[in-house]
């Protein structure tokens, strides 16, 4: 199993409706791509997060999945969506082992 975490710092003017739209959006890609398995998205409640307000996490079944995830079409509109409404971002993957 593969793991993708995103965090979001959005910019100031950028509107709780817009951020619920974009997280909305990435929680749909569930269903457009094969060997996703789930999607979370939320708002931080931590408060040693550094800033980021916003987070998702995509669990997808092997790393072809995830790479199907990174170049889907939908997924770049939304990487975009994203770019142009954060002033920081964070991205992380990693493959679940036993350690």
């Amino acid at each position: 199993m593969y793991i993708h975490i995103a965090l979001f710092k959005w910019k100031q003017n950028v509107t709780t409706a817009q951020i619920k739209k974009t997280l909305q959006s990435i929680k749909k890609l569930k269903t457009k791509i094969k060997g996703v398995t789930s999607i979370y998205c939320g708002k931080n409640v931590h408060k040693m997060a550094k800033g980021f307000t916003h987070g998702a996490v995509i669990i997808a079944e092997n790393k072809s999945a995830l790479t199907s995830y990174r170049k889907h079409v939908d997924h770049i509109q939304i990487a975009e969506t994203v770019i142009a409404t954060t002033k920081d971002g964070l991205g992380f993957d990693f493959e679940d082992s036993q350690i």
